[in-house]
């Protein structure tokens, strides 16, 4: 005896129909709306590293800030030259005395354009007295910008992905 279904009369196999019930419907989703949520799943935790490693090296560069202005010594300094980089921006290199007496030429890390000093103007500079030529203007610009920066894209990168999460899940 055979298990098999046999053919109706004229030699035709019968029409099989599978109903879902309301659980499989449900839970049916097409293979490219499969594959969005995954990549979806997958870009929000690229964001979530991205945004949090940006502000946590944010803090640690406020971080550094505030230490190295609890040990910084103040002298008034001098431009004396400005560097140009590739893409046309300069950067001060100052001359000042420290408080034991040492004349420092130092040269700064930040280029601007256009520039914001000019060789013979006077500045306040800040400076560790362990490495005097590591000395930087006592400006707002020159304390915060990376702290900002790096706060501001962090943030930025999170409420990115926040927004995105919420228009594709409408």
């Amino acid at each position: 005896m055979s298990d098999r279904t046999s053919p109706d009369t004229d030699g035709a196999i019968p029409d099989v129909r599978i109903t879902l019930t309301s659980d499989e419907e449900a839970n049916e989703r097409p293979l490219s709306e499969e594959r969005g949520r995954r990549l979806l799943n997958i870009l929000s935790v690229a964001f979530v590293a991205i945004g949090a490693v940006l502000l946590l090296v944010a803090a640690w560069t406020a971080v550094d800030e505030v230490q190295f202005a609890a040990r910084a010594d103040t002298a008034d300094g001098l431009v004396v030259s400005l560097r140009r980089d590739t893409s046309g921006g300069t950067a001060p290199t100052f001359r000042f005395t420290t408080r034991d007496g040492r004349m420092i030429v130092a040269e700064t890390s930040l280029f601007t354009n256009p520039p914001a000093w000019r060789v013979g103007e006077r500045a306040t500079l800040r400076y560790d007295p362990a490495q005097p030529d590591h000395a930087s203007p006592d400006t707002f610009m020159s304390r915060w910008f990376v702290p900002l920066l790096l706060g501001s894209l962090g943030t930025f990168t999170l409420v990115i992905l926040a927004v995105l999460r919420r228009l594709l899940r409408a």
